[in-house]
C-alpha cells in the first residue's frame, strides 16, 4: 500500500482496479469514493487528487474496455483483406470477446451511467472508443453505393444485433442462449443480403 501511495501511476491503476471490482459486486449506483479509498487504505480526499468524482472513475473504465475490445478485433482482422470478410470476422470477433469477458462487457454496455454524468464525459468515451462503427459504415459503401445515405444505420444496426446476442449471454439467461455457430450462420446470410439489397 505504501507503494500505491508512493506512485500517482500506481494509485491511478489501483483506483479503477477496486473501482472495477466494485461496480461488478454491488453495481455502479452504490460505489463511492470513499468505498475505494477504504479499499486502498487511503483517505477518500486522495482519491480526488487523481479523479475529479466517481463519474469521471466510470467513464475511463468503460473507456479502457472498449479500447482492449477494439485491440482485440484489430488483431483478430490483422490479416484479412476482403470487406465482407472483415465485417463479418469484426463482428465475430466482437461475439467472442463479449462470451469470453461478460463482467467487462456488463461495464462497457450493460451497465447504467450514474444519472448525473455529464454528456461531456460520455461524449469523451464515444470519441475515443466507436470508430469501428465509422469504419464498418465505410466498408458497407464501399460494396455498396446504393447504401451511401443509410451505411451508418446499417452499421449501428448490425452492431445491435450482435449486442442484443452478447447481452443475453451475459445476463445468465440459459433459457435464452442461443447457439453461437447458427448465430454466425444467421450473420453471414444478413450481412450478404444487406450488402447486394439496393435500398430503392
Amino acid at each position: 500500500m505504501q507503494q500505491i501511495q508512493q506512485n500517482p501511476s500506481n494509485t491511478k491503476s489501483a483506483i479503477l482496479i477496486i473501482a472495477r471490482e466494485l461496480i461488478q459486486k454491488d453495481g455502479v449506483e452504490k460505489i463511492s469514493m470513499r468505498k475505494i479509498a477504504n479499499k486502498l487504505g487511503l483517505t477518500a480526499t486522495s482519491i480526488y487528487y487523481h479523479y475529479k468524482n466517481k463519474e469521471e472513475i466510470i467513464a475511463e473504465l468503460v473507456k479502457e474496455s472498449r479500447l482492449r475490445l477494439s485491440s482485440y478485433i484489430s488483431n483478430r482482422l490483422r490479416n484479412i483483406n476482403d470487406p465482407i470478410q472483415i465485417i463479418l470476422e469484426g463482428f465475430k470477433s466482437y461475439i467472442d470477446y463479449g462470451i469470453e469477458n461478460p463482467e467487462e462487457y456488463k461495464i462497457m454496455f450493460m451497465l447504467p451511467y450514474p444519472s448525473n454524468v455529464s454528456s461531456k464525459l460520455k461524449e469523451n468515451v464515444a470519441d475515443k472508443t466507436e470508430p469501428s462503427i465509422i469504419e464498418i459504415s465505410k466498408m458497407i459503401v464501399e460494396l455498396n453505393s446504393n447504401l451511401k445515405e443509410v451505411s451508418e444505420h446499417v452499421a449501428h444496426s448490425l452492431w445491435l444485433m450482435v449486442h442484443g446476442y452478447v447481452s443475453v449471454f451475459v445476463s445468465s439467461r440459459e433459457d435464452m442462449i442461443f447457439n453461437k455457430n447458427k448465430v454466425y450462420e444467421q450473420l453471414i446470410e444478413i450481412v450478404n443480403k444487406t450488402i447486394t439489397s439496393n435500398y430503392e
